[in-house]
């Protein structure tokens, strides 16, 4: 395996610190105090439409760090990938009910990587884009002409990643390989891909061709120009092929349309590269997309035994490895949003699942799952994201076999997904614009719970994590220090996690002030409001 591919699997991340134990006092006002209740369904108010009668592209919102319409309405991305398997999209009987389930618990983003087919053993449906040099898979087309159409009718917002090439996985039955396809074939070496004048213009066909087929949908959330683009050649080349590719995209949909989607192009590691990396800053690129796997690196790097029958993946260690990718992709991405768009694939059936991700998951609870695939998001989204992280199916599909198609999460991630857009409701994020600011608040007992948060002027949006590795869901509480505030009063708003429910209104005056959660399993999540 060449060096360039290692990196898929290796890892040079950033732990957070600990928290800081933290001090203050203040009289508070407890409106109620409920425990958790998780037998029932989300309840509450339905959540807005996100998009009004509408064929304007989301945009990037003036703080340039969030999505926005053109009408000014905010766009949160909620949602996951989906697999290589092109079977769901071509058959509309499942792919419409799963569109609209998605819908109606929360998400309105599916990402799809294309041209991974290494990774599906069933050639007939694999994502193949091409099937030789200029010839476009019609299984394909024929897949995302459903999945568009099906996508503008429920309001779901597609994030389609045009390349993805591995030296060892796809490579070697892709059709640009002269190794593979002697007649059309263009190059021995995917780096090759980056530089050889065919290979650009080929390039520039596939991203022509996608852009005359599908981009006048409004239900294209953003192309993404490369999936983990840091496999491939060197910084150098890859700007050169961002800026080339980058622009004839912008240029050809500004002619057609008036108007272009978004471009992004992914990293598997946010703390690889340097702060030139184009994947970071080039100037054509409208979002910085990045994941968080670190299976064999500082989270995974010795056999973790605090679930039974253990588990390599250490889960509270893990968030705050995400929490800290976001905090370095952010600090590389000059003025623009972040976003991570795959985390460790929450694994059920290690039998089915190739290596290395057969393994973090496998002794896990259905409970622990959940928990841990809250977890994941959350910390994206605490450490800057503009929304919470996509999961990565790297597992059987859920549900696998149901005639309605509900295969990617499990019921009660759809129900945790539904809780997070609900919270994320509350906050009027066409002025809230926050940082990362995990020193804003902490708890006394930081050996024992986590703090993670998020803050603009007057507002402070986190969370509190028990890390008892298990997630054993034992009722606890604690003391959570708000510090620094403004010196006026404050509402603050404690919600469930799992169903999005207020669970306790306190009111207090700052700027500093220590308030009892409410009782919570796992974690509990806050809004502190001055006004």
């Amino acid at each position: 395996m060449s060096t360039a591919n290692l990196r898929r699997f290796i890892v040079l991340g950033f732990i957070a610190a600990g928290i800081v134990a933290c001090s203050g006092g203040s009289g508070h006002i407890s409106s109620s105090s409920s425990g958790d209740d998780y037998s029932g369904a989300p309840s509450g108010d339905p959540l807005p439409e996100d998009l009004p009668n509408s064929q304007a592209f989301i945009g990037l919102a003036p703080d340039h760090r969030h999505f926005q319409f053109r009408d000014g309405t905010p766009f949160v991305p909620v949602g996951h990938n989906d697999w290589t398997d092109l079977r769901l999209f071509l058959d509309t009987d499942r792919l419409e009910p799963y569109l609209s389930f998605m819908k109606q618990n929360g998400e309105n983003v599916l990402r799809l990587v294309l041209d991974s087919y290494g990774l599906n053993a069933d050639s007939r449906y694999q994502n193949r884009v091409e099937t030789r040099v200029g010839e476009f898979n019609p299984d394909l087309v024929a897949a995302l002409d459903n999945l568009t159409r099906a996508a503008e009718r429920h309001g779901v917002y597609l994030l389609i990643a045009v390349w993805c090439v591995y030296e060892n996985v796809n490579w070697p039955r892709h059709p640009y390989n002269v190794r593979y396809d002697a007649e059309k074939g263009l190059v021995e070496n995917p780096d090759d891909l980056l530089e050889d004048p065919r290979a650009i213009e080929a390039a520039k066909n596939r991203m022509r061709f996608f852009i005359e087929r599908w981009g006048s949908s409004p239900s294209i959330f953003a192309w993404e120009l490369w999936n983990e683009f840091n496999v491939m050649g060197t910084t150098e080349q890859r700007n050169r092929w961002l800026q080339e590719i980058g622009s004839f995209a912008r240029k050809l949909e500004t002619d057609l349309y008036g108007q272009h989607h978004l471009r992004t192009a992914s990293a598997n590691n946010a703390g690889w590269g340097s702060g030139e990396e184009g994947i970071f800053n080039s100037p054509e690129l409208d979002f910085t997309s990045y994941h968080t796997y670190d299976t064999f690196g500082l989270v995974g790097i010795r056999p973790y035994s605090g679930i039974p029958q253990a588990s390599p993946l250490d889960p509270i260690l893990y968030l705050r490895f995400i929490r800290e990718s976001a905090r370095v992709a952010g600090d590389k991405s000059a003025a623009r949003p972040i976003l991570g768009t795959e985390d460790v694939g929450i694994v059920t059936d290690p039998g089915s699942v190739f290596p290395p991700f057969d393994q973090p998951f496998r002794s896990y609870t259905g409970e622990q799952l959940v928990d841990f695939f809250i977890g994941t998001e959350w910390a994206g989204w605490m450490g800057g994201g503009a929304g919470p992280s996509l999961r990565w199916p790297c597992t059987p599909a859920y549900g696998e076999g149901d005639a309605q198609g509900y295969r990617a999460l499990s019921l009660e991630m759809y129900d945790a997904q539904k809780a997070l857009r609900r919270i994320a409701a509350t906050l009027d994020w066409r002025t809230f614009a926050p940082e990362p600011a995990d020193e804003a608040v902490g708890t006394r007992d930081s050996d024992r719970f986590l703090c993670m948060a998020l803050r603009d002027g007057g507002t402070v949006l986190g969370w509190v994590l028990n890390t008892d590795p298990a997630f054993s869901r034992q009722e606890v509480r604690t003391q959570v220090a708000f510090r620094s505030l403004a010196a006026r009063p404050y509402r603050i708003e404690w919600f469930d996690m799992r169903t999005g429910d207020a669970l306790q209104v306190d009111f207090a005056q700052g700027p500093e002030l220590t308030l009892s959660t409410p009782p919570f399993r796992t974690f509990v999540a806050f809004k502190a409001q001055s006004g």
